[in-house]
């Protein structure tokens, strides 16, 4: 009987991965692959609602948090360095762009209990839910 060698066979899976990977984007247009899709996890707690989103390399002023008829919307950009734009690229794998995620929060929110809190590269977006009706709001960040 002849033993399975599963580090020969995650060896090639993980080539046959790369491959899949690099056949597909060579006909993918350069801009489609700068689509920044930032990671969230969406939380519910005892008062309402937590977003967590991983946002590396932007600041405050590249994010913008809104709230309209019960739907969380964060909106940004990473803009690539201007400096950047003339070298020639080896392997690009850092994302560049505007993102927006919207985000139903299926119920009445408390327009005075969001906020936003921006730190080491994570946004914190907490939303307590109530029994009121909500309009459009801007939520600002911390």
């Amino acid at each position: 009987m002849t033993e399975f060698n599963t580090k020969n066979l995650e060896k090639t899976l993980n080539k046959l991965g790369r491959d899949i990977q690099t056949f597909f984007e060579s006909f993918t247009p350069e801009n489609d692959l700068e689509t920044l899709n930032p990671r969230t996890d969406f939380v519910q707690t005892s008062e309402g609602f937590e977003v967590y989103m991983d946002l590396p390399g932007l600041t405050k002023a590249d994010i913008k948090v809104e709230l309209n008829d019960h739907v969380l919307t964060i909106k940004g950009e990473r803009k690539i360095n201007e400096s950047e734009d003339h070298v020639k690229w080896v392997r690009r794998e850092r994302k560049f762009g505007r993102f927006s995620r919207t985000l139903p929060l299926g119920g009445s929110v408390d327009k005075s209990g969001i906020k936003a809190k921006f730190k080491d590269g994570v946004l914190l977006v907490q939303v307590r839910v109530t029994g009121e009706s909500t309009t459009e709001t801007s939520i600002e960040i911390d």
